[in-house]
Order: C-alpha cells, then sequence, then structure tokens
C-alpha cells in the first residue's frame, strides 16, 4: 500500500543576515570529524539542537561541502518563524558512510554493522556541545539525507533516548530495530521514482513501525519525484514546524 501526502506551502530561504557558521574538528578515539556549526540565539539561553547528516556526494575534508543542502533552509525557516537554535552539521570523510551497512538496496536483508565508530563519534559531538553551550537536550533532533537517511535510522537506533524527534530522507535501515525508537516522533520521506535508494526500503520501515503500533509515526511520499526528495521536503516549513514541535 503507498501512502501520499502532498504538501504545496514552500518557501524561498531568505536572504537575511544570518550568523556565520564556525568550521572545527571534532576528535573522538581514531575518528576524526570536521563539522560546522552554527548558533542562531542568545548564547545564554537553552537552545533545541538539529544534528543534520548530509549524502555520499558532499563528503570530504573541506569541511564546507555538508552545507550545500538543506542548512539555508532551515536557517531561511528558523529566522522567519522566530525560532532559535543551535545546529552541528558533520562532515563523513570520503570511503565511508555514517552507518557501515550491507546489502543496503534491499528492504529485507539490510543490515547495519556492529561497530560503527562514525555514529559514537556524532554521539559523542552532541554530548561535547551541549556540555560547552546551553543546550536544551529535551529537544535534539535529527535529520539527514539518502547517505544521511541511513544514518539517521542508524542513530535511532543506537540511540533512541537521545533524541526528540527524526526527519531521514530517501535513506534506509533495519525494520527489525523499529522497535527500540517507536516511541521517538519520526517523519520518512521519500520520492516515489528514487532511482538511486528505493523507495521500498523507506516503506518497508513505515509498515513495520504501524506493525508496532508506533504513536507518532509518519510518512510522505513525494509523487513523480527522484532521489532529490530533500529539497521540496526541506523548503516546505510544515516538516520544520512538526520537527521543533517535539519534544521529550
Amino acid at each position: 500500500m503507498k501512502f501520499f501526502l502532498v504538501l504545496l506551502l514552500t518557501f524561498t530561504p531568505l536572504l537575511a543576515e544570518s550568523p556565520e557558521w564556525k568550521h572545527q574538528t571534532f576528535q573522538h578515539q581514531e575518528t576524526t570529524l570536521p563539522y560546522a556549526s552554527l548558533r542562531q540565539g542568545p548564547a545564554d539561553q537553552k537552545l533545541p539542537l538539529v544534528l543534520f547528516l548530509h549524502g555520499a556526494g558532499e563528503r570530504g575534508t573541506d569541511n564546507q561541502a555538508q552545507l550545500k543542502h538543506g542548512m539555508q533552509e532551515l536557517l531561511a525557516w528558523s529566522q522567519k518563524a522566530d525560532q532559535p537554535c543551535h545546529i552541528l552539521a558533520p562532515q563523513c570523510p570520503n570511503g565511508i558512510w555514517w552507518a557501515q551497512v550491507e546489502n543496503y538496496r534491499s528492504p529485507e536483508e539490510l543490515k547495519f554493522n556492529e561497530s560503527q565508530p562514525m555514529l559514537d563519534a556524532l554521539l559523542a559531538l552532541i554530548e561535547a556541545t551541549a556540555k560547552e553551550h546551553q543546550i536544551d537536550t529535551k529537544r535534539i533532533y535529527l535529520t539527514g539525507l539518502s547517505m544521511g537517511g541511513y544514518g539517521t535510522f542508524a542513530l535511532l537506533a543506537k540511540s533512541p533516548d537521545t533524541w526528540a524527534a527524526a526527519l531521514p530522507i530517501c535513506g534506509g535501515g533495519e525494520a527489525a530495530t523499529v522497535e527500540r525508537f517507536q516511541d521517538v516522533p519520526i517523519h520518512i520521506v521519500h520520492g516515489e521514482d528514487d532511482s538511486v535508494v528505493p523507495v521500498t526500503l523507506s516503506r518497508h520501515l513505515y509498515q513495520a513501525l504501524q506493525k508496532v503500533k508506533a504513536p507518532e509515526a509518519h510518512y510522505t511520499e513525494h509523487l513523480l519525484t527522484d532521489h532529490d526528495s530533500w529539497t521540496m521536503t526541506y523548503r516546505n516549513p510544515q516538516f520544520w514546524e512538526w520537527m521543533f514541535a517535539q519534544k521529550k
């Protein structure tokens, strides 16, 4: 069964002046993680935190490419909605994934590896950020696209208590793990005609969440859309409004 939700209200990123991104490097055990961070709001106020995981095309070490998708739209919405937030946008090195995975195109056979040093580094980065800055730990949000969508599902399964909500776009995960994060509000998004990451992955995960009666699981399938289902999603304020409304 297909589930379709057509959301037509979009916005164009604003050109208003924004705080500047800070480009830093985080070291966790043997993992070196470049990341960009931006705090849009008072330094002495506890702000919600958003962790954004980019796709495979933005991997590298320049600590810039990961800002290509989604972040301009988030900042534009944040300014327009007057919603302060703290953003973390790490960059995955070339040659690896956020979450190492086998059979990544098969809904039934997909499996994440046991050892996940990148996920460990991401969770350590969040912990370090919460210690250094005023962060509302009841409002830590997770979103990612393509490879970052896989990373989103892997992080949900690895550390479900961390997240107030998740927005995985055109990714995939292990259906057998959904019981671990069934209580985390989640909105899964995919393109109907995705030629890179099969849409059956997201359908399968949503159906698994329905089977365990996840109380706050949503699914949007963009009609006549190939792999890039993130642009229309991140430009639609309804997704950000839903995410920031969630709280543990």
